[in-house]
């Protein structure tokens, strides 16, 4: 289980930062910036409101992917199990809200960009960091050599 304490730890991090950020914006839209506004909006569709109304199909593929994480996170490399732990996290924020209110809580709004979440937010930096190092050349798994003879 000491395996998994980095997945664990960063991802509640993830989910505490993003549950958080939901409560206290609930409802609230206001400038913050001439270029950033607080604008709570529901989203039933994936990452930035693509593919609207595929709510049961985003749950079903969040818990694919959160097995994935967890199948792939235990022989990854210490940049990818950050990175698979971003992602793990903000698959749980988003999937609690799908869960739980039908739809993804989303309220960043940038103007140019679609309005999201910082589970959105953890979940693109962690693909990113595992991106970097798959393409970087590092070893993305770890293979102990002694399953090998």
């Amino acid at each position: 289980m000491k395996k998994y304490f980095l997945l664990f730890f960063l991802a509640g991090f993830v989910v505490f930062v993003d549950q958080v950020t939901k409560l206290f914006i609930r409802d609230q839209s206001f400038t913050v910036f001439s270029f950033f506004r607080i604008t709570p909006t529901y989203n039933s569709g994936a990452l930035f409101g693509i593919f609207p109304g595929g709510n049961v199909v985003f749950i079903v593929l969040s818990i694919a992917v959160l097995g994935l994480i967890i199948y792939l996170y235990k022989n990854a490399d210490q940049l990818s199990q950050i990175g698979f732990s971003l992602i793990f996290g903000g698959a749980i924020g988003n999937l609690v809200d799908r869960l739980f209110g039908g739809a993804v809580y989303d309220f960043l709004d940038f103007k140019i960009w679609p309005i999201f979440n910082f589970a959105d937010t953890f979940l693109v930096l962690g693909v990113v960091l595992v991106l970097f190092v798959s393409l970087r050349g590092h070893k993305f798994f770890s293979v102990d050599k002694n399953t090998l003879r």
